[in-house]
């Protein structure tokens, strides 16, 4: 439904049938999450082309803009949205051409992407965090002594949510606003001063986890702080001015901690000229692009019935490690003449083997009967 309400926008946006779609997704989606996006794009009647990384994505219009083209450079994307961070590094440089017709020696952009982390944190934590203290500022009144709590109430807590959003963003410019709800529970409003400061320590615990997923990808990839050129912030929750005092004191002076594209809007323009790349509508200038998946994909292949057998035929291998460039080919030769289960599997976020398709090969042994007339 949310999908179908998007391909409405943009239908009368651009008073088309919008048919083809490139969509963005969290670097922690794994196959399981993105097969059922895919179902769920063909259900809103529009067929899925692609789904890019939404770091690889800004990535992808940083490459565009870029301008300094004769050396390596390093760049961390840091994006705070409203429920996760994510946090990507990526090497870009210049690729020999594989374009055809191109004379030899033409070089175009290309950036990799070298490590992706994330956290379960976002701007809607800051938010639930002020709205569950003003819900007990409420609750702890003497007037309220003995009558229902505001946090056991869905509505109160949808309004107090909503207030504490509106709250964030003041505070996001100003040391101290003031809240207001009416009529939040049994007719009594909600009157309240938030400073700066308040907001800070509440969500302190929060703002703890705010680096981890920069170690992780220094650690994934051997960088360190100085390998970086530059660090571009996406997303709303880097309007915070906690997160950017947290993010700067981190990464020290040295390090450019910068907002050159525009945070909101660099994923979708990215994905816009990756879904243009990929028509025959469009004639676009050539950016090399590496991703791959953040997880492995490992493949077990099983004797349908070989546990009958004096010695069970098993093989276990890695298709594709982390990271392995999207379009990669494997090939994996065995010896067996009976029928066969294929398991395909991944791990999930978590590091738990996921099973995502299974393969039952039948009438083996009719294939593998070789016949001399």
């Amino acid at each position: 439904m949310y999908i179908k309400h998007a391909k409405i926008l943009a239908d009368k946006q651009t008073n088309m049938n919008i048919r083809d779609v490139v969509v963005t997704v969290p670097p922690f989606y794994g196959i399981p999450e993105r097969v059922a996006l895919a179902e769920a794009v063909t259900l809103a009647s529009l067929k899925p082309l692609a789904f890019v990384h939404e770091n690889t994505a800004a990535a992808l219009y940083y490459a565009i803009e870029r301008k300094d083209e004769n050396k390596t450079h390093t760049v961390l994307f840091y994006n705070l949205g409203s429920t996760s961070l994510k946090v990507t590094l990526v090497e870009f440089t210049m690729e020999n051409s594989t374009e055809r017709g191109d004379p030899k020696g033409k070089k175009y952009e290309s950036f990799t992407v070298l490590a992706d982390a994330w956290e379960d944190v976002g701007g809607y934590q800051f938010d639930l965090n002020l709205a569950n203290w003003l819900a007990d500022e409420y609750d702890n009144q003497p007037s309220r002594k003995g009558k229902a709590r505001s946090r056991d109430s869905p509505a109160a807590m949808a309004k107090l949510i909503k207030e504490a959003n509106r709250a964030k963003e003041v505070l996001s410019a100003n040391k101290e606003t003031s809240v207001y709800v009416e009529a939040l529970m049994d007719d009594r409003d909600l009157k309240a001063t938030v400073l700066r400061s308040k907001f800070e320590e509440i969500n302190q615990a929060a703002f703890d986890r705010l680096t981890v997923p920069i170690q992780k990808v220094l650690d994934a990839t051997g960088k360190k702080l100085s390998d970086i050129d530059v660090i571009e912030v996406l997303g709303g929750g880097v309007r915070v001015p906690k997160v950017q005092q947290i993010l700067q004191d981190f990464v020290g002076k040295e390090t450019e901690v910068g907002a050159h594209m525009n945070g909101d809007e660099a994923m979708a323009l990215g994905t816009s000229f990756h879904a243009a790349s990929m028509s025959a509508s469009f004639k676009t200038r050539p950016v090399y692009m590496h991703d791959g998946n953040n997880f492995p994909i490992y493949v077990t292949i099983r004797g349908a019935n070989s546990q009958e057998e004096a010695e069970p035929f098993e093989k276990n291998t890695t298709l594709f490690a982390a990271k392995e460039k999207y379009g990669s080919k494997k090939a994996f030769t065995f010896t067996y003449d009976k029928d066969l289960d294929v398991y395909l599997y991944t791990k999930d976020a978590n590091g738990n083997d996921e099973i995502f398709v299974t393969y039952h090969i039948n009438n083996t042994n009719e294939l593998a009967e070789v016949k001399y007339e």
